[in-house]
């Protein structure tokens, strides 16, 4: 039985050209940690302030994309939190999707 190949990149959608923007890879420091607004564009690292991190995957076949926002560190612990998921998930270990703190709580329950 071959194993799947689980990944899931993490990118930044940053402004290349005049009217051109693309999601390019992020570029990481010595200890694989990402540094912030540094991506690869044609090869080359560059700076990029501008855009956001996203997290890129396959799911049934199909294309997943989520925004993650404009910090390098949360970028980063999203996407080792997504692979665990994933990873899991492909293992046949049933995972509960988390929600976020106060997603469910109603009104009656916060008072």
């Amino acid at each position: 039985m071959a194993a799947k190949r689980i990944y899931c990149n993490l990118t930044k959608y940053v402004k290349v050209g005049a009217n051109r923007w693309q999601y390019c890879p992020v570029s990481r420091g010595k200890t694989g940690r990402v540094k912030q607004d540094l991506v690869v564009v044609d090869g080359h690292a560059a700076h990029h302030p501008e855009g956001y991190y996203a997290l890129d995957w396959r799911e049934g076949g199909k294309r997943r994309r989520k925004s993650l926002g404009k910090n390098a560190g949360a970028a980063q612990e999203a996407q080792e939190r997504q692979m665990a998921f994933l990873q899991a998930r492909a293992n046949g270990v049933a995972v509960v999707a988390e929600e976020p703190p106060g997603a469910s709580l109603t009104v009656q329950d916060a008072c």
